[in-house]
Order: C-alpha cells, then sequence, then structure tokens
C-alpha cells in the first residue's frame, strides 16, 4: 500500500491522542467512525468499525505486538481506500468543501451505534 494523502496537521494529532502507547491493550476497543456534515452543521454517521483483542482468544505470553502493529496500518489504510469509494464520500466530493464534509473519528472504548 502507497497512498499519496497528505496529513492534515489536527488530524494527525488527534489520531496520535487517540492511539497512544497502550493502544492494544485487552478489552478497550479501537474505534473508527465515518461520518458526513452538512455546511449547516448536521452530522450523520455512516458506519462505525470496532477493533478489539478477545483475551479468551489470545495467549498474553506471546509478544505479537510488531505484527498486529503491521496488520493494523494495512487494515486502516484499506479502510481508507474502501470508504473513499462508497456514495456519501462521491457526494462529498461532487458537491465540494463547502456543501459536505467527510470525517474520520479515531476514539478508544465502546462503539457508539445509536446514531447509525
Amino acid at each position: 500500500f502507497n497512498l499519496d494523502i497528505p496529513d492534515v496537521p489536527e488530524v494527525y494529532s488527534e489520531a496520535k491522542k487517540a492511539i497512544s502507547s497502550d493502544f492494544m491493550g485487552y478489552a478497550i476497543p479501537f474505534c473508527i467512525e465515518l461520518s458526513l456534515r452538512t455546511a449547516e452543521g448536521e452530522t450523520m454517521v455512516l458506519e462505525t468499525w470496532s477493533l478489539s483483542v478477545i483475551p479468551e482468544l489470545s495467549d498474553p505470553t506471546i509478544k505479537v505486538t510488531y505484527t498486529i502493529y503491521n496488520r493494523m496500518g494495512v487494515l486502516l489504510k484499506s479502510l481508507l481506500s474502501v470508504s473513499r469509494v462508497t456514495p456519501a464520500y462521491k457526494l462529498s466530493r461532487k458537491q465540494g468543501h463547502e456543501t459536505y464534509f467527510f470525517l474520520y473519528k479515531v476514539y478508544k472504548g465502546k462503539p457508539n451505534y445509536e446514531n447509525l
């Protein structure tokens, strides 16, 4: 995967906060929320992805952090690529940044499915 997407400093700093050194902790899901926001400020959540480790199916004595990190990178790049072929993303690009914004929210904790 070689995606040439420029970093937005605000997004980079928020993602860095969400993905701290302990982000692979057991029982704490890592979530990615994709949403569409209008120029009026209305937001519609399109998708929520939740990633976590199931403690019963993992061996805590084996250190696989490097492998998980690499696979997580591929997964996130895939998610970014897939999200850009959704009808909502195409609509947001067609209408322009003045009308629609396509947003990604990265956080740790229980996923919020209420807005789907």
